[in-house]
Formats: structure tokens, C-alpha cells, sequence
């Protein structure tokens, strides 16, 4: 199961590049985690995985996700 993934982004105003981490999954205000136990602090964006899938290529008002670098899975528990 994908939790994330890590992808390459410009901002549009400065025109950096820079490899960010989005969270497929959603903020816990009690833990500042998001709900796969990522801290807040290392999570650039908040969004399902079609969303970001969506946004290769496309251009906001802040960033544009150039590509999709790697997704980070969640480990499987054994019994």
C-alpha cells in the first residue's frame, strides 16, 4: 500500500527545484503525524494519489510537480 511518495517540484516564482514528500494520508492534530505515523514537519503536501498523479506536468499558483521520484509503502506487519 502506497503512504506517500516523493516528487520533484519547481516554484513558480523562484524557479527552485527541490524533491518533496507527499502524504497520502491525513493530519492527526493529537500526534502531528499523518495517520501512517509521518511527522507533519516532513510532509509537504497533503493529498490522495490521483490527486497527485493529477498534478504532474500541471502548474499551480506556488509549485509545479515535475515528476513522480519514488512512492514509500507502508510495511507489512507480519503475524
Amino acid at each position: 500500500m502506497n503512504i506517500g511518495a516523493t516528487a520533484l517540484c519547481k516554484w513558480s516564482d523562484t524557479k527552485e527545484e527541490g524533491e518533496y514528500y507527499f502524504s497520502f494520508g491525513e493530519y492527526d492534530e493529537t500526534t502531528e503525524t499523518d495517520n501512517f505515523g509521518v511527522n507533519d514537519g516532513d510532509v509537504f503536501f497533503y493529498c490522495s494519489e490521483g490527486e497527485l498523479l493529477a498534478m504532474v506536468g500541471g502548474d499551480s499558483n506556488d509549485f509545479q510537480v515535475i515528476k513522480i521520484l519514488n512512492y514509500i509503502q507502508r510495511e507489512r506487519q507480519r503475524a
